[in-house]
């Protein structure tokens, strides 16, 4: 959902913890359940689709943390 919308819309996915993920669940939620959250589109047009320099330059992309032996190059 991050990827999807830009920002995060909870902070935990559980209902029990977070108001906001079992707000989203219960909008979600038909009677035959739960749907995809999006269909793709029929023919994806790949001249539309973020590169992956554009991903890091993001404001979700520049928040990514990453462990020790990552930033040591391991």
């Amino acid at each position: 959902m991050a990827m999807r919308t830009g920002r995060h819309l909870w902070r935990v996915a559980k209902k029990e913890e977070d108001e906001f993920y079992e707000r989203y669940l219960e909008g979600r939620r038909d009677e035959e359940g739960y749907g995809p959250i999006e269909s793709p589109p029929p023919h994806p047009n790949p001249s539309r689709r973020i590169t992956a320099s554009q991903v890091l330059k993001s404001e979700w992309g520049r928040e990514i943390k990453i462990c020790k032996a990552g930033e040591e190059g391991l």
